[in-house]
């Protein structure tokens, strides 16, 4: 049984709805994980400026898998897995898809 996140050192790492890969949300990137815990990508999307602005902040993938949404100190933005690009989205907190 996958549980729906686990928790690491700068907060919830959320899994894929395919349950193949894991979000990590760290200081300066969001690392995408294989379930094995080893890290396939890299990214460096806008609004991750240190440890106050990524610490116990949330993310959360989207249902088809192919973005996340997380947030930052200037509200929430989405980010393409595949691209790397980001978008701001709202002033807000605590992103959760709608399942």
């Amino acid at each position: 049984m996958n549980p729906s996140a686990v928790h690491g050192a700068y907060g919830p790492v959320p899994w894929s709805p395919d349950g193949t890969r894991l979000a990590l949300k760290t200081a300066s990137e969001i690392q995408i994980l294989d379930a094995g815990g080893r890290i396939i990508s890299a990214l460096s999307p806008p609004g991750l400026d240190g440890p106050s602005d990524s610490l116990d902040q949330a993310l959360d993938w989207s249902p088809d898998g192919q973005s996340l949404v997380y947030e930052t100190a200037n509200g929430l933005k989405i980010l393409t897995v595949a691209t790397g690009k980001a978008k701001s989205l709202v002033e807000g907190s605590q992103p959760d898809w709608t399942r």
